[in-house]
């Protein structure tokens, strides 16, 4: 009787029971939390992120930046004067929610920013707030915002999510090729048999009892992936073309839009100034300047400084224009009058009543004001030699009871105590330190008077000027 061949068995693999180390699932966890972080920190911020995208668009920024290039921002970062951000013009003003890339020049008392572009001469007429700041720029990309806009186009996008998704379909019905289940497997159990192989009965195994299961293919997830990532690049590229449109605007270029009314501009006008001493040694002295007006709208100011403006006393008037000045700049200087005309230096130009400026100047005490006598004493630090050779120096301290700084002058003599002895009689007039000669007078009766130099023109109750001579 003919064998009939027993029925192939298909080997179907046994897969052991897989047991996960609990801290593989930490990990895991861990993974997707710094996922989400960064997906959270890169979100546009009109989608609540704090990273935004924007191409510059104008020549406000040059040569800082470019057209074309692309800047990156961080919101809620502190903003401070010399900053370069990103803000969104104030609502109720022309070209309201337009962005703009400007440099932070100033910020007043009631935290409102004063914005000027590098490349131009006149502040933006717009102040606007923390509130109105997109962000903060902390990177560039020169050029990068050209092929941003181009890769993140809505046609660009939609084209590479179709792609996507079409491989993640394909791919996802291909079959493992290590399943021996597979039907196209030409060695699976359904496959054609290998002729060189005989048909041989064979019996029929229990698998070993070791815990072993039949483990189920997993879910196939990769097309909801892409189409979520697809979601995300819309949304990314959807933020920066709108952040493109805004772009960095140039104030002139708005302002000579059709669609915007340009506000009138400050009318300029001078100004009433207060001047108050801050500081003051025996060289030179400070100055803080407070320029107010009664105007109700914005004036930019001028103002004129005097001597009497600057102080009643005439060793502050000014012999030239200060070299030190922070918040204005000078527009005229008198020496003749000493009058001082200044405006502001652009980043404080408008005043209005309320809301004054204030700037501050050093400058040296006048050497045309009137030579004031002072006290002296004498004394003498060194001699040298007898009789005819006799050489010796004197230190003289002169001293004022006036309140304010004066300039002084000084007489020693044959008469003055400490020096009355003829040994220290002089014959000619001896070389000065930290004193310049006004007058001389030889012989028997001698008088030497001084004044200072421009270490310590000045003295004041308190404060003497020190100088020696040597014989």
């Amino acid at each position: 009787m003919p064998t009939i061949p027993a029925p192939r068995q298909a080997h179907l693999p046994a897969c052991r029971g897989v047991r996960r180390h609990p801290l593989g699932h930490v990990a895991r966890l861990l993974g997707w939390g710094a996922l989400a972080a960064l997906l959270w920190l890169t979100l546009p911020p009109q989608y609540g992120g704090h990273v935004g995208t924007t191409v510059v668009s104008g020549h406000s920024m040059e040569p800082t930046y470019w057209t074309g290039d692309l800047v990156l921002t961080w919101r809620g970062a502190s903003v401070e004067p010399g900053d370069v951000v990103v803000y969104r013009v104030p609502e109720g003003e022309p070209g309201e929610g337009l962005h703009v890339v400007h440099r932070v020049q100033a910020v007043d008392r009631d935290g409102r920013f004063t914005m000027l572009g590098d490349n131009n001469d006149e502040a933006d007429l717009w102040t606007p707030t923390t509130d109105d700041v997109v962000g903060e720029v902390f990177a560039a990309v020169p050029q990068g915002g050209r092929w941003m806009t181009i890769l993140l186009s809505p046609l660009a996008l939609a084209l590479l999510c179709g792609v996507l998704v079409t491989l993640a379909v394909v791919t996802d019905g291909r079959r493992d090729p290590t399943d021996p289940d597979d039907p196209d497997d030409p060695d699976g159990p359904d496959g054609p048999d290998d002729p060189e192989e005989p048909d041989v009965p064979t019996e029929r195994k229990e698998p070993e009892d070791r815990g072993d299961v039949a483990r189920p293919h997993a879910p196939r997830a990769r097309p909801a992936v892409v189409g979520l990532l697809c979601v995300g690049l819309l949304a990314v590229g959807l933020g920066v073309a709108s952040a493109s449109t805004l772009g960095s605007l140039r104030s002139t270029e708005l302002h000579a839009s059709r669609t915007l009314t340009r506000p009138a501009a400050p009318v300029t006008a001078e100004a009433d100034v207060d001047v108050v001493v801050t500081s003051s040694d025996s060289a030179s002295y400070c100055a803080r300047v407070t320029v107010s007006t009664g105007s109700t709208g914005p004036v930019r100011w001028r103002a004129t400084l005097t001597p009497a403006r600057i102080s009643s006393n005439p060793a502050y008037r000014l012999d030239a224009a200060p070299s030190t000045v922070q918040g204005a700049r000078t527009s005229s200087f008198s020496a003749a009058s000493g009058t001082w005309a200044v405006t502001g230096d652009g980043s404080n130009d408008v005043v209005s009543a309320g809301s004054p400026v204030q700037w501050t100047y050093c400058a040296p005490w006048s050497t045309s004001a009137a030579l004031v006598d002072a006290a002296v004493s004498v004394r003498v630090t060194s001699e040298t030699g007898n009789g005819a050779n006799l050489r010796y120096c004197a230190e003289v301290t002169v001293t004022t009871s006036a309140a304010d700084w004066q300039r002084w002058r000084a007489t020693v003599g044959s008469t003055t105590p400490g020096l009355t002895a003829a040994k220290y009689r002089l014959g000619s007039a001896p070389a000065l330190t930290r004193a310049a000669q006004v007058s001389f007078t030889g012989g028997n009766r001698w008088t030497l008077t001084t004044r200072g130099d421009a270490t310590q023109p000045v003295v004041r109750a308190g404060s003497p000027a020190v100088w020696s001579y040597c014989s």
